[in-house]
């Protein structure tokens, strides 16, 4: 399995991507019922119960779990989250809206489409060899405290990056300090 085998995934509707922040509560019940079919029934009922800022992102988590075929047959949403062991940055277990805010940095930041693809990726492993390192700080179940010292860590082991002396490298070193204080200073400030 090679790095060509990881696809991209891909917004589960347009409608989803909607910048307007009134959507009412009935637009959304429509929306997830008409993704989440058959079995997985019991999903409407608990995103429908996440807070409205989480729900859009982990619809777009659910959609990319099912099109990969998780089993949510006897499973939960929250289990699945806290189970699957996909290993992706910002951790899966944390609120949608967190997971929203890291999607619009890395598309805020003034590169190409490429590199900004790229220091997500670059963030995601740096993640992945974090917790190898560590595996007592994986986030099985999210807590702000636990996100502020994920995300202080990620910035420490970044740090590792900053000698590297070529123009990629320098890229994502200072676009993943970015990122990564942009979303500390929100998570200081939301929690």
């Amino acid at each position: 399995m090679g790095i060509n085998s990881i696809k991209k995934v891909e917004p589960c509707n347009r409608a989803f991507n909607s910048n307007k922040k009134n959507k009412s509560r009935d637009e959304f019940i429509k929306k997830l019922k008409n993704s989440v079919t058959g079995l997985d029934d019991h999903i409407v009922m608990e995103i429908d119960n996440e807070p409205f800022e989480d729900r859009e992102e982990d619809l777009k988590l659910y959609n990319a779990l099912k099109k990969y075929d998780f089993d949510f047959k006897n499973h939960s949403f929250r289990w699945a989250k806290e189970n699957c062991k996909l290993i992706a940055f910002p951790p899966i277990t944390v609120p949608g809206h967190l997971r929203g805010k890291f999607k619009e940095y890395i598309n805020d930041l003034d590169i190409k489409e490429k590199e900004k693809r790229d220091v997500g990726f670059s963030i995601t492993i740096k993640y992945a060899l974090y917790i190898k390192e560590n595996p007592k700080d994986i986030i099985k179940s999210y807590t702000a405290n636990g996100m502020k010292n994920l995300v202080t860590n990620l910035l420490i082991y970044n740090e590792k990056y900053k000698k590297i002396n070529e123009k990629l490298s320098i890229i994502k070193y200072e676009n993943t300090k970015l990122v990564l204080n942009k979303l500390l200073e929100y998570i200081n400030t939301k929690y």
